[in-house]
């Protein structure tokens, strides 16, 4: 059978070329190998009827007009010497099916899945079998439904008297209609009633499943039920890189589950060809061809999860170490980053959402073996796991935080500790634009800058820490620990601090964290510092709002973009209590009134922004943007801002956020605004 095979298929290769040079009524028919595969998949059966499936690979390129598929059926063990054809259709994945009649109850056949070419040279897959059987089988509802797993229940009738030759499962699908040919989930030993745990299953999604019983190859299916797996909250972990790490893979509940296997961008998750033409050929890492772009696995995280690329797996790699260990009986490898966090990966091999930029058959992945971890290829229709990354919560206010440029060490070999953020002078290099932890355009203050920091790895023991800092005009400085706790702190163990620096200024020209004497007292190696917030002017009381209530858009058409906080003018509807983002009542200030927002979409598009406002009893009020300031903000791209009004109030009229010409500038459906906090004063 085997030779048969192999001398049909050189034919049909010949016959397709042979036909398409003569042919001249379909230019279509390829004159190179077009048939790389040729499989009989199972059979779905009754008593008197059946229904057969196989996959060709790859008929894409070739009218329909010059080809059949379908099964070749016989009572006979070689149904390909006799058998009858049956014709039957094929799908866009490859997918054969065809409907078998007429058949007798209690007898076995053989089938096996069929192209015929021009009409001239036919190729076969497998022989299969089946017995047509009135067996039954009932589907019964799921249970235990949890967000990557459910329990599949079923009961067969009619197979006592031939348990030894039955097996039972099930066969699940993201739609009813793919069940027949959906994931199989078969039990070792059949019997009346069964069960199976189906695991690596993806969070939030419907599935479509029926329970079977199986002589030979023929399936008997029961009824089609459904079920919905349970949204996802995936646990991130904080390495101090670039991104977060999720702590398990997708379809996976603990670190030690590998999860679900897919080939490379197949958002489907369940293509099963082995052709890398059904796979994505470009990088997808972020993108809406992300894999796991449209998973449930986010919660009420403001970041979404993405699949990492190759320059993360490789950061990942480098400022890690690595072991081999086991958990849960399941081998693999803890990567540890220097502040002690740690996620666990299963042996094997992890997508990332890069592709090979030589030969884009292969995507880059992550290889962790047991002799480490290490960039690796894999052809995109191979079946990978994929491990997560997704970018930290943005900041509530304050300014853009690069922590994954942060360098920090005993880098002037003092015994100090120090955290570099900017800085031109010691060799850190981290004094570019692209290098620094801040972007120095963000930085401008009238009154203070502050920065919020975590530090651990030193126990409890004590330093003094120091703001080393200069703005970009060097007006405002500071260079040493002062014992009024101006630009300083006193760090008393592992912890969260905050020191301000007050005085006005703009830019930076030298930024650093000094930590005294503290790489001598417990060792530099073993100290992690993390940069939480750097907020300018941080001051007065600050009221929380809901972004929920917010409106925003171009909503007098006038090309501004506005975000309404309270307006019973413009028609936004949030001129009620009910519609407001923030108690009116709590609004009541004698020196100032702020707002702290975030702006993205608008890329480097410069902008003014002023306060529309009035309080309620139309003592304090401004319409317009302001040159000196007072109730306004100059927008220089995405970012976060904070603008004040001097003045005395209590309630509000009006108050909106107006950002002058940005809807003209960008499109108002580009723009996003979010209110961190209003302040008072």
């Amino acid at each position: 059978m085997k030779n048969k095979i192999i001398s049909g298929f050189m034919l049909l290769m010949a016959v397709v070329f042979s036909t398409a040079c003569s042919n001249d009524e379909d230019y279509s028919i390829s004159t190179s190998a077009v048939i790389s595969s040729i499989t009989t998949d199972d059979a779905a059966v009754t008593a008197i009827s059946a229904t057969t499936y196989g996959t060709i690979q790859d008929l894409s390129g070739l009218a329909s007009s010059s080809y059949q598929v379908g099964s070749v059926y016989s009572t006979n063990s070689d149904p390909t010497q006799g058998g009858t054809r049956q014709i039957g259709s094929i799908d866009e994945n490859g997918r054969v099916s065809a409907s078998l009649s007429g058949l007798t109850e209690g007898t076995t056949y053989y089938y096996a899945t069929f192209v015929t070419l021009q009409g001239k040279v036919t190729k076969y897959g497998e022989v299969k079998s089946f017995v047509a059987t009135d067996a039954d089988v009932a589907t019964q509802a799921a249970s235990n439904i949890t967000a990557c797993s459910a329990t599949l229940n079923g009961q067969a009738q009619g197979i006592s008297d031939i348990l030894a030759a039955t097996s039972v499962g099930f066969k699940y699908a993201l739609t009813a209609d793919e069940v027949p040919t959906g994931v199989d989930v078969a039990l070792d030993e059949a019997a009346g009633s069964f069960t199976v745990n189906a695991k690596s299953l993806l969070p939030g999604t419907t599935y479509y499943y029926a329970a079977y019983t199986k002589v030979g190859d023929g399936f008997i299916l029961g009824n089609i039920q459904s079920f919905t797996t349970a949204s996802q909250s995936m646990e991130y972990v904080d390495m101090g890189l670039s991104v977060l790490w999720a702590k398990c893979n997708i379809g996976a509940e603990k670190e030690s589950e590998v999860g679900i296997q897919m080939g490379y961008g197949d958002q489907s998750f369940y293509n099963t060809s082995i052709n890398n033409d059904d796979y994505t050929p470009w990088d997808i890492a972020g993108t809406e061809d992300d894999t796991i772009y449209g998973l449930s696995i986010d919660g009420d995280a403001k970041s979404k999860s993405k699949m990492p690329t190759i320059d993360q797996i490789e950061e990942l790699i480098a400022k890690t170490t690595q072991e081999q260990t086991t958990v849960d009986g399941v081998e693999g490898v803890r990567f540890t980053a220097k502040n002690g966090n740690s996620i666990f990966l299963p042996l094997g091999s992890y997508w990332s959402g890069t592709i090979n930029e030589i030969n884009d058959a292969y995507s880059k992945t992550l290889k962790v073996a047991v002799e480490g971890a290490s960039a690796g290829l894999m052809q995109r229709a191979s079946k990978l796991a994929i491990r997560s990354v997704r970018d930290e919560e943005p900041v509530e206010e304050g300014i853009t935080i690069r922590n994954y440029n942060a360098v920090q060490g005993d880098i002037e070999g003092n015994g100090n500790y120090r955290f570099d953020i900017y800085n031109e002078w010691d060799g850190s290099g981290t004094g570019t634009d692209d290098t620094s932890v801040l972007i120095r355009s963000e930085v401008s203050f009238q009154e203070s800058i502050s920065v919020t920091f975590t530090i651990t790895g030193i126990g409890s023991t004590e330093c003094q820490a120091a703001m080393i800092f200069a703005d970009g005009t060097w007006g405002c400085q500071n260079w040493n620990y002062n014992d009024n706790g101006e630009g300083s702190v006193m760090v008393k163990g592992d912890g969260t601090y905050t020191m301000t620096l007050h005085g006005a200024g703009s830019g930076i020209a030298i930024f650093a964290i000094d930590f005294i004497g503290l790489s001598n007292a417990v060792g530099a190696e073993n100290v992690n510092v993390k940069l939480n917030t750097c907020v300018m002017d941080d001051w007065g009381t600050k009221l929380a709002f809901d972004n929920t209530k917010l409106v925003t858009g171009d909503l007098e058409g006038n090309g501004n973009f506005r975000a309404d906080i309270y307006n019973e003018w413009d028609g936004s509807g949030t001129g009620s209590d009910a519609t407001c983002g923030v108690d009116r009542s709590a609004v009541n200030f004698s020196n100032r009134i702020g707002v702290t927002f975030e702006v993205t979409g608008i890329g480097n598009t410069e902008c003014d922004a002023c306060m529309i406002f009035a309080d309620g009893t139309w003592g304090c009020q401004n319409w317009n943007y302001n040159a000196d300031g007072n109730g306004s903000v100059h927008i220089n791209g995405d970012g976060i801002y904070t603008m004040s009004l001097a003045g005395a109030g209590s309630g509000i009229s009006i108050f909106a956020i107006d950002l002058l010409g940005l809807s003209e500038a960008v499109g108002a459906e580009n723009v996003k605004v979010r209110i961190s906090c209003l302040r008072i004063d």
